[in-house]
């Protein structure tokens, strides 16, 4: 089955679904920000402002949600594609 993603709109804000995250979730039916807006918190207790800055371009890092993996992210995506493992971050050994 495929999917007409020009008219696949999102059930929570009515925005168009990007394609990319189409491709990835085709049966999906929320944009990517209502997803991250209405996700469930992760169990890492930590604020935007604990992660610091982007080396690269100095905006706020911020943990963000992908759909097979959380990461730390710069907040000036797309411009910036700055992201780190949370792992790495965090300082896990994994």
């Amino acid at each position: 089955m495929t999917y007409d993603v020009s008219q696949k709109l999102c059930s929570i804000c009515g925005d168009p679904i990007p394609e990319g995250r189409l491709k990835v979730m085709p049966k999906t039916n929320v944009c990517t920000n209502c997803a991250n807006e209405h996700k469930p918190q992760a169990s890492i207790s930590k604020s935007a402002e604990d992660y610091g800055n982007c080396p690269r371009c100095g905006s706020k890092l911020k943990l963000c949600h992908g759909p097979k993996v959380d990461f730390i992210g710069c907040s000036g995506f797309p411009s910036c594609t700055y992201k780190e493992w949370l792992s790495k971050k965090l300082g896990s050994s994994h």
